[in-house]
């Protein structure tokens, strides 16, 4: 179950659940109906809702926390594979992890305490580190515009098989609240020897 560069997802499925075949969680919703203005067919919604659609907690309507997951297979970030000729990746091949994000859409906009964060998971320590993230509120046209993040590997500890990558929301827990759209996933080197 370990994937090799490039890394490529921009949820054209017409299925509501993540790809099997790049991810191991099902909690985000595969959509083309919440995103304003998609770049692709469909995107990945975070909210505050599980995989069968129903609350993550609906005891209270102030529920703050941690709510979708998306997390990808094990990727081959040390051994390049022999139909890109062979050998092991360094940092010179500029690695980088790039999406759009969009908040609210055609959904609800998340509040300033949400947040989306991304993960990196380091095999040897098996630790997740935080490596980017943003704040709810909207402003600037963020609710209608997808923004590109480009994260590059810089640090060689990521350097290794068995690297992950997840994003994640903090928001209402109580239902389908706070919105955040992420589209077209690729991880990738950025510098073609």
């Amino acid at each position: 179950d370990t994937v090799d560069l490039p890394f490529i997802d921009d949820f054209s499925t017409t299925a509501v659940y993540p790809s099997t075949d790049l991810w191991t969680d099902n909690y985000v919703y595969i959509n083309s109906t919440f995103p304003r203005n998609p770049l692709t067919i469909g995107v990945a919604t975070f909210d505050g809702l599980n995989a069968e659609g129903n609350p993550y907690d609906n005891s209270a309507s102030t529920i703050q926390g941690g709510c979708d997951t998306l997390t990808s297979k094990y990727i081959r970030l040390l051994t390049r594979p022999s139909s890109q000729g062979g050998g092991v990746y360094s940092l010179s091949d500029s690695i980088t992890l790039s999406f759009y994000w969009q908040k609210k859409g055609w959904g609800d906009g998340p509040d300033s305490g949400d947040s989306l964060v991304l993960d990196f998971y380091n095999p040897s320590t098996n630790q997740w580190s935080r490596q980017w993230f943003l704040r709810g509120l909207i402003s600037g046209g963020q609710d209608t515009i997808f923004t590109n993040v480009q994260v590059r590997v810089t640090n060689a500890v990521w350097l290794q098989d068995g690297f992950r990558f997840r994003f994640r929301n903090y928001g209402s827990r109580t239902g389908s609240l706070d919105h955040w759209h992420i589209d077209y996933i690729r991880m990738y080197r950025a510098y073609n020897q």
